[in-house]
């Protein structure tokens, strides 16, 4: 009995003399700090932000260059470069009849507003899907206008119109201003 005491004593000395020099051999490197909550977290949003500026950029460059994206005999190749040529159509639009108006114009006869119907106007991505910004930023870099920005005004029912406004005075919501930032450090800086 003495013999097996002293052969479990024995043994758990070894082990716990076996334990402490594995502790201690252990090099830094392989020590793994716990994972603070917040760090992750903080990871995640960082890459969910970067996936949505990849897509953002993305999106414009099918407006930017739509053969090249979508290729020349796409349908979305096509509605790209037909959507952006709508847009340009009833910028000049709105830019000639104001210029047209100012040899008539005087403090109490002028053109009050400018109600532009365009098939933009009856597609969803613009009216209610967020996606007229693209073309809001097309105007502005690809065409560098600096004067009217177009935007969508809604109507009675789920009727829309197009109308513009000064570029100055436009309210860009902080959505909008984010997709610019994304758009502008990609292919404007």
């Amino acid at each position: 009995m003495e013999a097996d005491k002293n052969g479990i004593s024995d043994a758990v000395r070894k082990l716990t003399e076996k334990l402490r020099r594995f502790k201690n051999a252990e090099p830094e490197s392989v020590r793994v700090e716990p994972v603070r909550k917040d760090s992750f977290l903080q990871q995640r949003i960082n890459e969910n932000e970067a996936a949505a500026r990849k897509k953002t950029v993305e999106t414009y460059h099918g407006y930017m260059a739509p053969m090249d994206v979508f290729g020349a005999d796409s349908y979305r190749a096509a509605a790209a470069a037909k959507d952006t040529d709508l847009i340009f159509k009833a910028y000049t639009l709105y830019k000639s009849v104001m210029e047209a108006s100012k040899s008539n114009t005087d403090d109490s006869t002028r053109l009050s507003h400018i109600e532009i119907e365009t098939p933009l106007t009856k597609n969803e991505s613009y009216t209610i899907g967020g996606m007229f910004i693209y073309l809001q930023l097309w105007l502005m870099f690809e065409q560098c206008i600096e004067d009217y920005i177009p935007i969508i005004v809604p109507e009675k029912g789920s009727k829309y119109h197009l109308a513009f406004e000064s570029l100055q005075s436009h309210y860009f919501t902080a959505d909008e201003k984010e997709i610019m930032a994304a758009v502008k450090n990609a292919y404007y800086s």
